[in-house]
């Protein structure tokens, strides 16, 4: 198996009070990834790109600011080049400012850390190359810290190191993508050419994370509009979010890691959704997501069975529609989601309805399918459901809600 190489940068300042001037909204890390084999032509392309657009100087974001015309010509080329990436969206204003993130060296290696155990996921040898910051005595500490963290035992091999990106011209790249990503996600920098500049970019996207989600509190609701709820709603679902991903984000079975990696991507989705069915996404797309972070190719009863039914049972509500799959986190999205399995129980409901008059026709009356203890359950369904059709015709009153 070869070796995965990311080189690493970002965008931002680690300054919490993002009011103040010069702070930025976000913090956005991106990890480059190649292996052995596309190392050379990759970096030989951005080499290239160095001499047209920047004199065979340092690619920098900064240099080309909010000139979007040449930013959309600079990443242009990127389509041809054979690489993926991975990116770290930090919204700075859910970070505690009294917590130990308020600090540097606290601040970058925390980052880094999250960052590098979701690479981590169904890698088993990965080198970091990470641009020099902080200093030497942050970087000779970096090791020795994610050593503490247990980080290396993920992989067969690891390594980590730092180098300066005017020498290493991969390191160019993510610092292009992370900045250019800023014009995309950023409240402040964002507009009509943010949907441009992800088109390029989005085609080589590995995977897309953002953090934190704070616990919310649940408000209290006295309010009889459903859609009054969907603060309430959001809160509850938000939370049991992160419980389970606090809970398995640490597992050794593969399926909770991929569970915690289509829960990442769900939240993401709905985090920075770009349109109504932006938060939305396809089945065969959440698989192809899974596969790119090099968890086995799974086929839909796969999917179904090992990620999206234990999520549901473990009380996430995954909205299923036409759309795809997306986190129910408001009476829209519940409605969604009890559409899509109505849609479903009530063509089963209506064939179990038929075969059980059928048998009871064919042998008048003396045997009912679900008169069995074991079925007490259907016959209860069977029977609200039959009086609901009736209901719905006007031939009786309304069902009481409930078992009989």
């Amino acid at each position: 198996m070869s070796v995965l190489t990311a080189y690493v940068d970002e965008t931002g300042n680690h300054d919490l009070e993002v009011e103040k001037a010069g702070a930025s909204n976000l913090f956005i890390c991106v990890a480059v990834l190649v292996d052995e084999q596309q190392h050379i032509s990759v970096d030989a392309a951005v080499r290239e790109l160095s001499k047209k657009y920047f004199s065979g100087g340092e690619i920098k974001s900064s240099s080309i600011g909010g000139n979007h015309d040449r930013r959309l010509r600079v990443l242009a080329p990127l389509a041809d080049m054979d690489f993926g990436y991975y990116a770290l969206l930090v919204g700075k204003a859910r970070v505690e400012r009294d917590s130990g993130l308020q600090y540097k060296r606290s601040f970058y290696k925390y980052l880094t850390r999250m960052l590098y155990r979701r690479l981590c996921t169904g890698v088993t040898r990965l080198n970091i190359v990470a641009d020099e910051h902080g200093g030497k005595a942050f970087m000779d500490s970096c090791g020795p810290y994610l050593k503490r963290k247990g980080l290396p035992s993920l992989f067969t091999t690891f390594s980590h190191c730092f180098a300066n990106s005017a020498d290493e011209p991969l390191i160019q790249l993510a610092d292009l993508i992370a900045g250019s990503l800023a014009y995309v996600f950023d409240p402040d920098k964002r507009g009509a050419h943010s949907q441009k500049i992800y088109e390029i970019l989005r085609p080589k996207q590995i995977g897309i994370g953002g953090w934190p989600l704070s616990p919310v509190t649940e408000p209290r609701n006295s309010h009889e509009d459903e859609q009054d709820w969907d603060e309430f709603i959001r809160a509850s679902c938000i939370n049991r979010v992160l419980a389970f991903e606090h809970e398995h984000e640490d597992s050794e079975n593969e399926d909770r890691q991929m569970q915690v990696a289509v829960l990442r991507h769900l939240l993401f989705l709905k985090e920075y959704g770009e349109n109504d069915r932006g938060d939305a996404i396809y089945a065969d797309s959440l698989i192809s997501h899974l596969e790119s972070q090099s968890f086995p190719k799974l086929n839909r009863q796969s999917f179904s069975s090992r990620v999206i039914g234990p999520l549901r049972d473990a009380g996430l509500v995954l909205a299923g529609s036409n759309d795809g799959y997306r986190l129910a986190m408001g009476t829209r999205d519940i409605r969604l989601y009890l559409d899509h399995d109505w849609a479903i129980i009530k063509p089963m409901l209506h064939r179990l309805k038929t075969a059980r008059e059928v048998i009871r026709m064919a042998t008048s009356n003396r045997v009912d399918i679900l008169t069995l203890p074991e079925y007490a359950s259907l016959r209860c369904l069977v029977r609200t459901f039959e009086d609901q059709q009736l209901a719905d015709v006007g031939t009786i009153e309304k069902p009481a809600e409930g078992f009989e």
